[in-house]
């Protein structure tokens, strides 16, 4: 058993023994007052404001605090114990409000979005590396146009050195399309190789109509069409690691507001 594995079940095991306490803090709360729902609501309510500062710790790095690495691992397992204590909260059964049923489904949604986001940034990385040395996401639009300025400047070499338009028209119609922006999503997604493919064989095809000359050239586009892959490839899988956290954030921020709002209004429906 490697040391990361330790790790995991020895977390797992801090995550059970802390819902087995707050169970028993949590009886003895229903013995002594009688309304087991609001401990558990108050639980609920300090987990949440925890998991949404982990966003405000990630922005501000430089603070003398634990490292990410550690709100990570805590924002993961206190995120498990949240749905098991959510599951007492509730006394295991379905919403029977409007509310209730909005509020579980946000729950539910946040819990989904966190279990894929652990896949994706456990997987997607070493995808990554596939693609060539890591690019910075914002600079991809950069790399890309000059890629194609690139392309761009054989084409006319071409042009001009042969006086044959095989290249030319071959770039209009089938080249420029492509370079206009990030393309294949779901190949580089699941890593299937097809985009190599396509284009080896459609520049291996046009090899048949071209001179000496153009052989050249051609190979050297074909290198700057392969960077493009791998430029794709890096937009693809860096874009996944972004946009689920679209979905994930805000809907932290969202379940914090119906937690308040909910606590508020059940202390104010008992005074009533």
């Amino acid at each position: 058993m490697n040391i990361r594995t330790r790790r995991r079940l020895r977390n797992i095991l801090l995550v059970l023994l802390a819902f087995v306490l707050l169970l028993e803090l949590n009886g003895q709360y229903a013995e002594a007052v009688g309304k087991p729902q609001f401990f558990t609501g108050w639980v609920l309510l300090v987990m949440l404001v925890f998991l949404a500062l982990f966003n405000v710790r990630k922005k501000v790095p430089f603070l003398p605090l634990s490292p990410v690495r550690n709100w990570t691992q805590l924002h993961i397992y206190i995120g498990i114990l949240m749905a098991l204590v959510v599951l007492v909260h509730v006394e295991f059964r379905m919403p029977d409000s409007a509310f209730g049923m909005v509020f579980g489904a946000m729950l539910l949604l946040e819990i989904v979005s966190g279990i894929y986001g652990i896949y994706i940034s456990r997987t997607m990385p070493t995808k990554l590396n596939r693609y060539g040395e890591n690019v910075l996401y914002e600079r991809i639009p950069v790399f890309r146009r000059r890629l194609r300025e690139d392309i761009e400047g054989h084409v006319v070499a071409s042009l001009e050195e042969t006086g044959s338009r095989t290249i030319t028209d071959f770039y209009e119609a089938r080249l420029l399309p492509y370079l206009e922006g990030p393309r294949d999503f779901w190949h580089h997604l699941r890593d299937t190789g097809k985009p190599y493919d396509r284009w080896t064989r459609e520049l291996l095809g046009l090899e048949r109509y071209a001179g000496e000359r153009e052989l050249e050239i051609l190979e050297e586009i074909r290198q700057l069409v392969y960077r493009k892959i791998k430029l794709d490839g890096q937009w693809a899988i860096q874009n996944l690691l972004k946009r689920w956290l679209f979905v994930h954030i805000p809907l932290s921020y969202g379940l914090l507001v119906f937690a308040v709002f909910h606590l508020g209004y059940s202390y104010s429906f008992v005074r009533g």
